[in-house]
């Protein structure tokens, strides 16, 4: 009979304590998720078989349209590549961002990265050519 009446009590004291709308996600001040773009930017060399190596001191723009990203105005994030050839952009919507990276000697590059619900982190290379 006690255990009985334990079984019983421990049954609704789990069921009351917890809800099935707790998540557990990574977030920070407006709740949105962290999800991220890490960009690697490359020198690729002109060489048979082609060579490459990272690029320092990149800028890298991010947009939303690509009407902004081929007039270079109203960048939603920058960065500079670090010593490493990375730059990486946290707490992004999930939508397709427009991505130019520039260098001086450099040709320009552009990239489209669509980040969806399911995207956590998104890694892309950034290939320049002089």
């Amino acid at each position: 009979m006690t255990r009985g009446i334990c079984f019983l009590w421990l049954t609704v004291l789990l069921l009351t304590c917890c809800s099935k709308d707790d998540t557990l996600t990574e977030n920070v001040g407006n709740n949105k998720p962290n999800i991220r773009i890490i960009l690697t930017s490359y020198h690729l060399y002109n060489l048979s078989p082609p060579e490459d190596s990272t690029l320092s001191e990149v800028n890298v723009n991010v947009y939303e349209t690509i009407a902004d990203r081929d007039e270079q105005v109203n960048a939603v994030r920058t960065g500079t590549t670090d010593s490493s050839g990375k730059v990486t952009f946290q707490y992004m919507d999930t939508k397709t961002y427009y991505i130019q990276a520039l260098k001086d000697s450099f040709q320009p590059f552009n990239i489209n990265i669509k980040i969806t619900s399911n995207t956590i982190t998104a890694y892309e290379d950034l290939i320049l050519q002089k």
